[in-house]
């Protein structure tokens, strides 16, 4: 279920729906994977307690949330941004994270070249692996070595938010964490101060 979903089933506008979702983001964990730059992706595939919890801060009645229950489907979540076969892939790394592909190869790297996200490319056949019909998720070589990745790498579409990170996160800056970033001691508290180049500025 979508946030257009909830909206067609409830009368409530869309931008309302986005607010509650905002303002809840805290207690419902689940949400930052589905956000971009502090809101909800309107194409985001919401669980049961997910709708529950917007439903609940927009205080709709009890039979809104009636028929909002009666047509929710749990629907596997399409691969919106990312390239086919992400999802399938993190379900299965879920249950066995030694899954033998190339997306677990260390010898795997992200390249930009002519594209805005990263798209995988082999170190060992120097090549992408678009270049020779080798799938992600799917193939492996003899050459296999697996890679000690905290969490499963996901590759994504060109038409994706620059600001996802290789573990398909938005919380980060250059791979740091936001929260990281603002804890250290500044003159100014809770902002992030321009550094002069030496030599250029009085």
């Amino acid at each position: 279920m979508t946030i257009r979903d909830i909206s067609r089933l409830t009368n409530v506008k869309n931008y309302k729906i986005d607010e509650a979702a905002k303002q809840i983001i805290d207690e419902v964990p689940s949400f930052r994977k589905k956000t971009v730059n502090g809101r909800l992706k309107s194409e985001a595939h919401l669980s049961w307690e997910e709708v529950e919890a917007i439903c609940k801060k927009l205080n709709l009645n009890v039979l809104q949330i009636m028929v909002v229950k009666e047509n929710f489907t749990e629907e596997p979540a399409p691969d919106i941004y990312e390239i086919p076969g992400t999802h399938k892939f993190l379900e299965k790394y879920k249950k066995d994270n030694n899954i033998k592909c190339c997306n677990t190869c260390k010898y795997l790297i992200g390249v930009t070249g002519t594209h805005k996200m990263p798209q995988p490319y082999c170190k060992v056949y120097e090549k992408n692996l678009s270049a020779f019909g080798a799938k992600v998720y799917e193939d492996w070589c003899s050459s296999y070595c697996k890679c000690n990745l905290p969490k499963p790498r996901q590759w994504f579409k060109d038409k994706a938010p620059i600001n996802l990170n290789m573990y398909g996160e938005t919380d980060t800056i250059n791979g740091i964490e936001k929260s990281r970033l603002m804890n250290s001691k500044r003159s100014v508290p809770n902002t992030i101060v321009r550094v002069n180049q030496v030599g250029f500025d009085n």
